[in-house]
């Protein structure tokens, strides 16, 4: 499952799988899926997750993310997202944000 809300790069990406002799076959099947849409406010359709990846590193969690309404988790699971900071010497500090559920 994959989502973005940039329609180009969601149609480069099937594009991309289709081109592909591993992932071709999945989105051929519906075992994988892309659609342009909103990831903060998650993809309940294809929930619940065992492992939800944010890929977007962000100097911050954005505040209208709701952790219940995004996460559409499994009873055991795992959340994960980069946010990048700047230390005091004008650095880029990544920070990795996990949210483990244990069943």
């Amino acid at each position: 499952m994959g989502i973005d809300h940039i329609d180009p790069l969601i149609n480069d990406s099937i594009q991309n799988c289709r081109n592909d002799p591993a992932a071709g076959p999945l989105l051929e099947k519906g075992t994988l899926k892309l659609v342009v849409g909103d990831g903060r406010k998650g993809y309940q359709p294809s929930g619940p997750y065992d492992v939800i990846h944010v890929g977007a590193a962000a100097p911050e969690i954005p505040p209208d993310v709701s952790w219940e309404k995004l996460l559409h988790f499994r009873s055991a699971s795992l959340f994960f997202t980069f946010v990048i900071l700047k230390n005091a010497r004008g650095e880029a500090v990544v920070l990795i944000h996990l949210v483990h559920r244990k069943a």
